[in-house]
């Protein structure tokens, strides 16, 4: 009985991180605390049944209650996977941060941490028909229930996109692809981001991790596999045909798939001679910002 209850209650307190606990700052305030439902049309069909209801807590400043006049920015914070945005707002002692920072002096705004928790932990804060399409619930549903229901200033620059791991994931995709909605990111250790893609042939493309020898080729290959297919024809043998063994057609074959042998003969060359070619040396510490 005891393992069972070990086992069953394991993945819970891993789950939950132990971290130090800001302190008390005198004179600070309490801000007000608001558990709502935003319903996301944008998540309304998707194949793993998750919640189109979702799980919001908004933090309002202290002045919100008295100052009925103003308006305030807002920034929207992104949870990371396995965790919701409750279990992550203990973990990072929101409000108390919260609180201190407007009582050292921080402006004042909204901030509202979204629960984008999913049947399978996580939505990556994508555009899936599976999970549900997330980046536009946060990005258009989110947004416009919050500017419909407190009082924000409704623009690009009053609104501010945070995230941690996935959710710095996400912060990084939805803010990047939605410029006109927000005009601050602050990412804290994302997950999923490479510093280098494919695309054209480039100097810098040839430097592999750690200055690995193989990148060349590697780099060679992703450009081939982006190329338009008109610039790839006779790059590779077109598939046999029937024909005649004797007689004009035979011969024309013939020539036709010396040529493709000779064309993939050169493309292999040219793949070995990028694996040759030596990069130059990759410091360690650029290794560890990367």
């Amino acid at each position: 009985m005891a393992l069972a209850t070990n086992l069953a209650m394991g993945p819970r307190v891993v789950a939950q991180v132990q971290t130090e606990v800001p302190p008390v700052i005198p004179g600070a305030k309490p801000v007000t605390v608001e558990r709502v439902k935003v319903h996301g049309p944008a998540l309304e069909g998707n194949l793993e049944g998750n919640a189109v209801d979702r799980d919001v807590i908004v933090f309002l400043p202290p002045s919100y209650g008295s100052e009925k006049t103003r308006r305030y920015p807002v920034v929207y914070a992104l949870h990371g996977y396995s965790i919701g945005a409750e279990q992550w707002s203990k973990e990072i002692h929101v409000p108390q941060v919260i609180e201190g920072a407007f009582a050292q002096g921080a402006n004042e705004m909204i901030v509202v941490l979204p629960d984008s928790k999913t049947v399978h932990n996580g939505s990556m804060y994508s555009s899936s028909v599976t999970t549900g399409d997330f980046e536009r619930f946060i990005a258009s549903d989110l947004v416009a229930h919050t500017d419909g229901h407190y009082r924000t200033i409704p623009h690009r620059a009053s609104r501010g996109l945070v995230g941690h791991s996935m959710g710095g994931y996400g912060a990084s995709r939805i803010g990047m692809k939605h410029p006109d909605v927000f005009g601050s990111l602050y990412v804290m250790s994302p997950c999923c981001l490479s510093p280098r893609g494919t695309g054209p042939a480039s100097s810098d493309l040839e430097k592999g991790p750690g200055g690995s020898e193989d990148a060349g080729g590697l780099r060679e290959a992703a450009v081939l596999r982006t190329r338009p297919a008109r610039q790839c024809r006779g790059m590779v043998s077109e598939p046999e045909q029937p024909a005649p063994l004797s007689g004009p057609a035979h011969e024309r074959r013939r020539a036709s798939a010396g040529s493709a042998r000779e064309m993939d003969g050169q493309l292999a060359a040219g793949l070995r001679g990028s694996v040759r070619r030596q990069s130059p040396p990759v410091s360690r510490d650029r290794d560890r910002r990367g």
